[in-house]
């Protein structure tokens, strides 16, 4: 490895390591700095540091070299996740903040990030900061501080080093400002949140506007109310308004089926926003039972048809058979849960899981088969236990059984056939009634009459 031309200033100084990439106990990777021999070395201790020629010897043996910043007269901003590995797009307050520095920045090993480095004589900084509107970029100031950087040589802007004091004064006044702005968790969206303007001169636009077609206008329209906020009720409303019948979406929603078809379209723009709006499980090495644990308090927090029979979780299916004289009804039945079955139940309804790469970085993956197998075999589950299914009203000790879904006082799983139709029985007579007529079978209760 060759240093770029900037950075020769810092190839004379004896403040080189060596890194290699270590996953931390919370599945997180972490940079390990490390001597030439093997030895841990420590940003705080020069006597564990080498010079630039010998970390480049040794580096072959591991990820990378680094530089110690500690009484170096070097300082140095990281900022992470601000670029795009495969497009190269940089996002506009880096960009903006690499312009304004005017010194030397590279690529970071990972790809995602960038590395200011230029001169710094100020009070001493080691600061973490979130940029809001940056979609999730972070920024981190280092002054005089005890802490190493990693070097990888890929240059972002070629310019030689120069003293970025009043950038790092500047950057944490910017940052700290905002972070006490930053308001409560958004609510969840509900009917007195209105469209914000912004949004809602979407339904002026004409035609498709700058998009390719009113459907991408349409899309773009209920994501970002969908971010703001905004319930559903009230988009619909905004998107059938004849107020804004010269707009394309207004047109675009009249000629495919108005209401029934912005329904479908809102569902499909909340499914995309998923990863937003479901609980999230991190995935870690080594503690599996946890994501276990989590992911059966997923379900249950989302109401999932998940019950306990025979020592087995199921889930209710129903289905529509012919009858002897050619009409039909409606019967359901348990179906032992397969991880397929959980699979999808989960990632459409219950959770989503993330595990981090190698560069730190937070992927989003599939519901993890061994995590939903040892649920499946567990044997102890705080799921409902169920005693049996039926299909039609019933008695039972606390009154007539007839809403659907799990009876948690019997522990039957009733889904009525919609096409059966019964006599009601009148609440003064449905004591007398039940006493007649009620018995009890072991733990399933049924009727005599």
């Amino acid at each position: 490895m060759k240093l770029p031309d900037a950075l020769s200033p810092l190839e004379v100084l004896p403040h080189w390591l060596v890194w290699k990439y270590k996953t931390t106990k919370t599945g997180k990777p972490t940079k390990v700095p490390y001597q030439c021999d093997g030895r841990n070395a420590k940003s705080t201790d020069p006597e564990t540091w080498t010079t630039f020629k010998n970390a480049i010897a040794a580096a072959a043996k591991y990820d990378g070299v680094g530089f110690c910043l500690l009484n170096s007269g070097i300082a140095a901003f990281d900022l992470d996740d601000c670029r795009d590995p495969m497009t190269g797009n940089v996002e506009p307050w880096a960009k903006a903040l690499v312009e304004s520095t005017g010194t030397y920045a590279e690529i970071t090993p990972s790809g995602a990030g960038l590395r200011i480095i230029g001169y710094g004589d100020g009070p001493k900084v080691h600061r973490k900061m979130p940029v809001p509107d940056a979609n999730g970029m972070a920024c981190e100031a280092y002054r005089k501080a005890e802490r190493y950087i990693t070097i990888s040589g890929n240059v972002f802007n070629d310019a030689p080093l120069v003293n970025i004091d009043a950038q790092i004064d500047e950057v944490l006044i910017e940052l700290d400002g905002k972070k006490k702005k930053k308001e409560q968790p958004p609510p969840p969206p509900n009917d007195k949140v209105e469209l914000p303007t912004s949004i809602l001169n979407m339904l002026f636009v004409p035609g498709a506007g700058s998009y390719p077609s009113r459907s991408e206008l349409l899309f773009a329209f209920l994501s970002s109310a969908l971010r703001a906020r905004v319930s559903p009720a009230v988009i619909l409303a905004g998107c059938l308004d004849s107020r804004y019948a010269s707009g394309g979406i207004y047109q675009h929603v009249e000629e495919n089926g108005g209401a029934d078809y912005i329904t479908r379209q809102i569902k499909k723009a909340a499914d995309v926003a998923q990863v937003n709006t479901l609980p999230k499980i991190v995935v870690v090495q080594g503690k599996i039972a946890r994501a276990v644990d989590d992911t059966q308090d997923a379900l249950l927090k989302a109401k999932q048809p998940v019950l306990v029979r025979a020592g087995s979780l199921v889930q209710p299916l129903w289905s529509r058979y012919r009858t002897a004289k050619g009409g039909e009804t409606q019967a359901t039945t348990l179906k032992a849960l397969s991880a397929s079955n959980l699979a999808y139940m989960i990632n459409r309804h219950a959770a989503i899981y993330t595990r981090f790469n190698s560069d730190g970085k937070e992927l989003v993956i599939d519901p993890p088969i061994e995590t939903l197998n040892i649920l499946l075999r567990l044997g102890h589950w705080s799921f409902p236990r169920c005693t049996g299914v039926i299909s039609t009203p019933t008695l039972r000790p606390e009154g007539l059984l007839t809403a659907g879904g799990y009876d948690a006082a019997t522990g039957l799983w009733h889904w009525p056939d919609k096409k059966l139709q019964l006599p009601s029985i009148a609440s003064r007579n449905a004591n007398a009634h039940r006493a007649r007529c009620f018995r009890s079978v072991g733990d399933v209760s049924v009727s005599s009459a």
